[in-house]
C-alpha cells in the first residue's frame, strides 16, 4: 500500500510536469510570435520635447503584455495552490520532498529575484508617472507587472518543469516554434514579409478598426525582424535559441529532428545576418568561446563527440559560406565598433535672458534682437558679440539669404530672421545643415527655442561630462544615449525612476545632442543596455540583485554540469546549451534592453537551466547513495 502510494505521488508530479511544460512553452514559443495593432495614448503631448500628437500604434509589445501577464497570473495560482495543499498536509508527499531538495539547490537564486521584484515595486510607487510604472508606457510596454511576470515564470518553470521528461517534452515544443520563427524570418530576409502580405496585415488588424490596406512597417525589404518590434532583438533572439538548436543535434536520435534542428539552426543564421545585428554577432562569437574553455577537456575525450563530426562540420561549413555571400553587411555591422571622431561644431546652447548663446568650436557667440530696423525696413535687428561682450560684425548675403558672421572663429555661421505663431520675431542659426530656432516672447522679452515640434520651450539640456566626448556616435549612436544615461546612475541608487520611466529621466530637451547624432524628431525612451536600464528604473540595488542571481545560476550550472565528465545525458547537453543561451542574452544587454519580446524567453530557459541543474544534481545524489551502500 505504501508502495502505491508513492507512485500516486509521482503521477500527480508527472501530470504537473505536463501542465508545467505546457505553460513555459506558451510564454517562450507563442508569445514571441503574436503580432496585433493597438492604438493608445501615450499621453506623453504635454510634454515640450514630444509631438503635438500623443497617440501610439503598436504591433509587437502591448498584446505580448497582456498575454505573459495573463500567464503568469494563471503560474501564480497554480503555485499558491500548490503551496496550500502542501501547508495543510500532514504527511508529506514525494512531491513536496522534491521541492524542498529542489529549492536547497538554488533558494538564493530564488532570494535574489524576489528581492529584485521588491525593489521594482518600491520603485514603481515611487515613480513620478505611476500609470506607466505599473501598466506600461511609451515605446516600451515593461512595466512592474511584466518585470515581477518574467521572475514568477521563471521560479513556475524551475518548479514545475522539473523532471526529464518534462524538461524534453518542452525542448521539442520549443524546438517547433524557432523553426517556425526562422522560417519566417528567411521569407522576410529575400523580400517575402508575412506581415508585408493583405493576409499578413488582415491578422494584426484584426482586433480594430483599422483598414489593413493602409498598414505599413517601417523595416526595408530584406532587413529581418521576425515578430520582435526591432531587428537589434533579433540578434537578442538567435544568439540565445541557437545553442538549444544545436545541442539537438546530440540529444534528440531520430534523423527527422536531427535534419530538422540543422536546417533551422542555418535559418537562424539567414535571421542574423539579415537584422545586421551586431550584438547578436558578438554574442554568439563570445558565447562560442566561453563554451569551448568550459568543455576544454570534454572535447579530447568524450566519446559522444566523435558522432557528431558530420553536423558540425557541416553547419560551420554552410555558416561559412553564408557569411561569405553577405560578406558586406557583416563588415558593415562590426564597423559601428570603430570609434569615429564626431567634433561636433555646435555643442551647446543656453538661452539668456537677454540673448542666446551657442558654443561654436569651443567659442562662445552670443545673438540678439535689437529693436530698430534692418536694411530691409524690418523690425529686429540681429546683434553679434563674443562671451567678451565684444560685438561681431554680420554681413548680409543673398545666396545664402542671411547674414554671415565676419568672424574666422565663426565661419560657416549664416543667421536668418523668421516669423513664428502668434507674431514672434525670432531668428534661425544654420550650420553644416543644421538648424536651430528661437524666438523672442513680445511681453516678456524672454527668448525661447522653437523646436522640431513647433512648440515654444526655454527648457534645453546640454551636455554636463566628458563620457563618450568626440565619440558619441559610436555604436550607432549609442554613445551619445550612454554619455547622458551613465550620469543618471547616482541619482537612483535605492530605488530608481520606476519601471517605463526613463523617458522621463532622459534629457529629451537635450537638442543639440540630439540633432548631432540623427535623433531630431524622436523620443528616447530606452538607454539600449539593459543593465543601465535596469539602474536608472529599478535602481542601482535591483541592478545588484539581478546580477548577483544570474551570477549564482551561472556558477551552480557549471558545476553541476561538470560532475559528468564521461558520458553526456540529453540533461547536461541541454543545461550547458540554456547557459550559453542565457549568457548570450546578458552579452547582448550590453547594447540591447530588456524587452517583452525577448525577455520572457530568457526567463523561461534560465527556470529550465535551473531545473536541469536539479535533475542532474539529484541524479548524482542518488547515485552516491547507491555507491554508498
Amino acid at each position: 500500500m505504501k508502495e502505491n502510494s508513492k507512485n500516486k505521488s509521482t503521477a500527480n508530479v508527472c501530470g504537473t510536469d505536463k501542465t508545467g511544460a505546457f505553460l513555459a512553452f506558451f510564454v517562450a514559443g507563442i508569445i514571441p510570435f503574436i503580432v496585433e495593432l493597438v492604438l493608445s495614448d501615450s499621453g506623453l503631448s504635454v510634454y515640450d520635447w514630444f509631438s503635438k500628437g500623443s497617440r501610439e500604434v503598436d504591433f509587437f509589445l502591448i498584446w505580448k503584455k497582456w498575454w505573459l501577464i495573463g500567464t503568469a497570473a494563471i503560474m501564480l495560482v497554480l503555485m499558491l495552490a500548490r503551496a496550500a495543499r502542501s501547508f495543510f498536509c500532514k504527511n508529506e508527499p514525494a512531491w513536496k520532498r522534491e521541492i524542498n531538495r529542489s529549492f536547497s539547490y538554488n533558494r538564493w537564486i530564488i532570494v535574489c529575484s524576489v528581492l529584485y521584484i521588491v525593489t521594482a515595486l518600491i520603485s514603481s510607487c515611487m515613480a513620478e508617472n505611476k500609470e506607466y510604472a505599473f501598466w506600461g508606457g511609451y515605446t516600451n510596454h515593461q512595466p512592474f507587472f511584466v518585470l515581477a511576470s518574467y521572475v514568477i515564470v521563471m521560479i513556475f518553470t524551475y518548479f514545475y518543469v522539473n523532471s526529464k521528461e518534462a524538461i524534453l517534452s518542452f525542448y521539442k515544443l520549443f524546438m517547433a516554434a524557432v523553426f517556425i520563427m526562422a522560417l519566417l524570418g528567411v521569407f522576410q530576409f529575400f523580400g517575402h514579409d508575412f506581415f508585408a502580405s493583405m493576409a499578413g496585415k488582415r491578422i494584426i488588424t484584426f482586433f480594430s478598426d483599422i483598414d489593413p490596406t493602409g498598414v505599413t512597417l517601417k523595416f526595408g525589404e530584406g532587413r529581418v525582424y521576425l515578430t520582435l518590434y526591432n531587428p537589434d532583438y533579433v540578434g537578442t533572439y538567435v544568439s540565445m535559441v541557437l545553442p538549444l538548436v544545436c545541442a539537438g543535434l546530440w540529444i534528440m536520435k531520430s534523423i527527422f529532428w536531427k535534419c530538422m534542428l540543422l536546417l533551422t539552426s542555418l535559418m537562424l543564421v539567414v535571421c542574423l545576418i539579415g537584422s545586421a545585428s551586431t550584438t547578436g554577432m558578438t554574442a554568439l562569437i563570445i558565447t562560442a568561446i566561453m563554451v569551448f574553455f568550459i568543455n576544454a577537456k570534454r572535447i579530447k575525450t568524450g566519446p559522444d563527440m566523435k558522432k557528431m563530426i558530420l553536423p558540425v562540420v557541416s553547419f560551420v561549413v554552410l555558416t561559412t559560406i553564408m557569411a561569405a555571400v553577405n560578406l558586406n553587411v557583416i563588415k558593415e555591422a562590426f564597423s559601428k565598433y570603430i570609434p569615429k571622431d564626431d567634433n561636433f561644431a555646435i555643442d551647446g546652447i543656453w538661452l539668456e535672458n537677454d540673448c542666446v548663446c551657442v558654443r561654436f568650436k569651443g567659442e562662445k557667440l552670443l545673438i540678439s534682437l535689437d529693436d530698430g530696423l534692418n536694411e530691409n525696413g524690418e523690425d529686429g535687428v540681429i546683434k553679434l558679440s563674443d562671451a567678451s561682450g565684444n560685438t561681431l560684425p554680420g554681413v548680409y548675403d543673398a545666396d545664402y539669404d542671411g547674414i554671415l558672421v565676419e568672424d574666422d572663429c565663426f565661419a560657416g555661421i549664416v543667421i536668418k530672421s523668421a516669423e513664428y505663431p502668434n507674431e514672434w520675431s525670432g531668428f534661425s542659426l544654420c550650420y553644416d545643415n543644421k538648424s536651430y530656432s528661437f524666438a523672442r516672447d513680445p511681453v516678456t522679452g524672454r527668448y525661447m527655442y522653437y523646436n522640431i515640434f513647433g512648440k515654444m520651450t526655454d527648457k534645453i539640456s546640454n551636455r554636463e561630462n566628458d563620457l563618450f566626448k568626440n565619440h558619441e556616435q559610436f555604436a550607432s549612436g549609442r554613445g551619445f544615449i550612454w554619455s547622458r544615461s551613465l550620469p543618471l546612475l547616482k541619482k537612483n541608487v535605492l530605488w530608481g525612476c520606476g519601471p517605463d520611466n526613463y523617458v522621463f529621466e532622459f534629457p529629451n530637451d537635450d537638442y543639440v545632442g540630439l540633432l548631432n547624432n540623427n535623433y531630431a524628431g524622436e523620443v528616447v525612451t530606452r538607454p539600449h543596455n539593459m543593465y543601465i536600464q535596469m539602474g536608472i528604473q529599478t535602481g542601482v540595488i535591483s541592478l545588484i540583485l539581478f546580477l548577483a542571481a544570474y551570477v549564482l545560476y551561472f556558477i551552480n550550472s557549471v558545476k553541476i554540469y561538470l560532475q559528468n565528465e564521461e558520458q553526456m545525458s540529453a540533461v547536461q547537453y541541454l543545461v550547458m546549451a540554456v547557459l550559453a543561451g542565457s549568457f548570450a542574452y546578458m552579452i547582448c544587454g550590453l547594447a540591447n534592453d530588456s524587452t517583452v519580446c525577448v525577455t520572457p524567453v530568457f526567463a523561461v530557459l534560465v527556470g529550465i537551466g535551473m531545473a536541469g541543474s536539479h535533475v542532474l544534481a539529484i541524479g548524482s545524489r542518488k547515485e552516491a547513495d547507491l555507491h554508498n551502500e
